[in-house]
């Protein structure tokens, strides 16, 4: 116990060795595993040996949040544990339901990525609207079939051809006649009147 005592890892697991100390030698060796960066292997012999908080944060390390997870809600960590539900889901490719967990956390760039990718367009949107990133918002919105949120967009970044263009496909023509007025392009506000 003199090395294990003092984290002399190594010197421990010899000595746990030569004693016959079969868990001695297991616990000091998750150390040792900890300390070579074998995080999965380290996590194994901490769980095995009842260090919770090791052993979970050894699997965050190596990329297993799966077996993190349910230390973590044992211990009573629910940011952690929300983190690695995230993962979890992002892992399965259930990209809404890790991008819910992130917002949770306050990743908001994360959670974004998970909108994104999950293809859900109006989420992306609101996501760049709240972070007043107005031209990544005004195409997401497009891409979601939401018009109207993205001629506001068009209109606050003093693009109103843009804005005019995109309510006169959509049918909305009193709208786009404003901003073609507004414009002065003659020939378009004629069109939204035919």
């Amino acid at each position: 116990d003199y090395f294990f005592e003092r984290e002399r890892w190594r010197a421990a697991a010899e000595c746990y060795k030569n004693a016959g100390n079969a868990d001695g030698e297991e616990k000091a060796r998750g150390f040792v595993l900890e300390q070579e960066g074998n995080h999965a292997a380290a996590g194994r012999l901490f769980e095995k040996h009842d260090y919770p908080v090791r052993a979970a944060a050894s699997y965050e390390r190596a990329g297993e949040p799966e077996r993190a997870l349910p230390l973590w809600e044992r211990l009573g960590e629910p940011e952690r544990a929300r983190r690695c539900r995230a993962s979890v889901h992002e892992a399965r490719g259930e990209y809404e339901d890790a991008a819910a967990e992130l917002e949770k956390l306050g990743d908001l760039e994360g959670a974004l990525r998970c909108w994104e990718r999950a293809g859900n367009h109006l989420q992306v949107a609101r996501r760049h609207l709240a972070a007043k990133r107005y031209q990544e918002a005004a195409l997401s919105f497009e891409k979601a079939g939401a018009v109207e949120e993205a001629c506001r967009c068009y209109k606050k970044l003093k693009k109103p051809a843009r804005a005019a263009e995109l309510c006169f496909r959509s049918g909305r023509y009193a709208e786009s006649a404003a901003l073609y007025k507004k414009l002065k392009n003659t020939d378009m506000l004629v069109r939204c009147w035919e």
